[in-house]
């Protein structure tokens, strides 16, 4: 498709087309068809997506990503296309595993160990 676009100035479509082996009526719908909704739609959507996840210093998941679209934006979306959407702009998932903390051996408070 490309290549007939960039030589359609030197030669006729209706040829060009017929030795690259393309339909004409699918280069036609290719170079001047109008980009559909959803994608309109996905496009604005990942910009308040950038958007909150700049202000919330990278810490966002799908799930709170979501609410926050909801309540602040009043886009209702569901979980798992703001997930795609954020996987396709490769923003990072934090991680929701919290840290274990070893407890204090009992046994020796201070650390420091008496000699009589």
């Amino acid at each position: 498709m490309r290549a007939v676009h960039l030589l359609r100035h030197e030669h006729a479509i209706i040829t060009l087309c017929r030795v690259l082996n393309v339909n004409r009526s699918s280069y036609y719908k290719h170079f001047n068809s109008k980009e559909p909704k959803r994608a309109i739609e996905n496009r604005n959507i990942k910009n308040c997506i950038l958007q909150i996840y700049s202000e919330a210093k990278c810490r966002y998941g799908a799930q709170k990503m979501r609410k926050v679209l909801e309540v602040n934006y009043g886009i209702h979306i569901s979980q798992g296309r703001v997930y795609r959407l954020m996987k396709q702009m490769q923003l990072p998932k934090m991680s929701t595993v919290k840290p274990k903390f070893k407890a204090a051996n009992k046994s020796s408070d201070s650390g420091v160990i008496l000699k009589k």
